[in-house]
């Protein structure tokens, strides 16, 4: 995990090295679209993992200034078709902007690996085996996102907004 973070970061402050010789720190917009756990804690003291992120980056370099900004997701694929999105997108995958060959734009390897779960009742459990295995069931998803199963498979999907951590009460 260490080496990817090191890997990414080496490379954004490379990329952004040859492209100024200013002497007071130029400021790169760091976009992002997802503004929930882990990724966004709180946007008012700026924590989650990609306030940490740039707060790394930015310790590593003075040239730059990395500054996470959220912008819709509608927006970020306007801002890339008319070529005016100028900085970095973070917490995103090729395959989501139909790049999944990594020819339409600069990629770099990724600093965080993560997955969907399937999570069912003890008592009325799946057992996962691929898309087929949810035929006829019912999906609780959070509203906005997108899941590479096939919803004419599944009997319902309930959508939801996901609740804050930090408001949730859970057992103690």
């Amino acid at each position: 995990m260490f080496n990817k973070l090191k890997f990414f970061s080496s490379f954004i402050l490379l990329f952004f090295c040859c492209r100024s010789y200013a002497q007071e720190k130029v400021n790169v917009d760091m976009y992002v679209y997802h503004l929930q756990p882990p990724y966004a804690l709180n946007t008012a003291t700026k924590t989650g993992m990609f306030f940490d992120f740039a707060d790394y980056i930015n310790s590593k370099t003075e040239r730059y200034h990395f500054t996470i900004v959220y912008v819709p997701r509608k927006r970020i694929g306007s801002m890339l078709k008319d070529g005016k999105l100028n900085g970095v997108l973070l917490g995103v995958n090729p395959l989501w902007f139909n790049d999944i060959n990594e020819t339409k734009f600069l990629w770099t390897g990724s600093f965080s690996e993560d997955q969907d779960e399937v999570v069912s009742s003890v008592d009325n459990s799946i057992e996962y085996t691929g898309a087929d295995s949810l035929s006829g069931k019912v999906m609780a998803g959070v509203r906005g996102f997108y899941y590479l199963v096939s919803v004419k498979k599944l009997t319902k999907v309930v959508l939801f907004v996901m609740i804050r951590l930090e408001r949730m009460k859970c057992c103690k």
